[in-house]
């Protein structure tokens, strides 16, 4: 970050690239969600479904921070960022859960999973976006726990948490850069 920081000085470009944008964010959200990641591999779910979980969750965060706020960004820009935003949070979670899956593979079934939960949150009833969330949130739990009913409240308030978390953090990043 602080190299990044550098090099705008000494090449005196206030434009940060989509693709540093993406890494960038990715390092936010991983840091912030590394115990919850660790946490997860200790669970009876296959690696595979965790990936696809995590993945589906971060490009759900995305979709929904982009359609709630007003970020002073060019389209273009904002599709660009998700698409490498896709790709490099689908690499990382393959890497981190040692999965022998292609990324295009994972980016295709998050983005359907991520596409499905926007149509959950938009269908919603209720005026209130933490309403709309928990609606989503009890979906991913129960795709989540569909095979393994050990699971209760408190992981579904762990998904929560999770997905307020990444929201807010996907939200603050991208309006402080979208002011550069």
């Amino acid at each position: 970050m602080i190299f990044k920081v550098l090099k705008k000085v000494f090449n005196r470009s206030n434009v940060i690239s989509e693709i540093e944008i993406a890494e960038e964010l990715i390092d936010l959200l991983s840091n912030e969600n590394q115990e919850l990641m660790e946490e997860l591999k200790s669970t009876k779910k296959s690696k595979q479904e965790i990936a696809l979980l995590l993945t589906s969750i971060y490009l759900f965060n995305y979709k929904l921070t982009i359609k709630t706020n007003n970020l002073s960004m060019r389209s273009k820009k904002i599709e660009d960022i998700f698409y490498h935003f896709s790709f490099l949070i689908a690499e990382k979670n393959i890497n981190f859960y040692n999965l022998n899956q292609q990324t295009n593979t994972l980016v295709d079934k998050a983005k359907a999973k991520a596409d499905r939960l926007m149509k959950i949150y938009q269908s919603s009833s209720s005026n209130k976006k933490i309403n709309r969330i928990q609606e989503v949130v009890k979906a991913l739990y129960y795709d989540f726990s569909a095979e393994n009913q050990e699971h209760g409240p408190q992981e579904m308030k762990l998904l929560l948490d999770l997905v307020i978390q990444n929201i807010t953090l996907i939200q603050d990043y991208l309006i402080k850069v979208s002011k550069i």
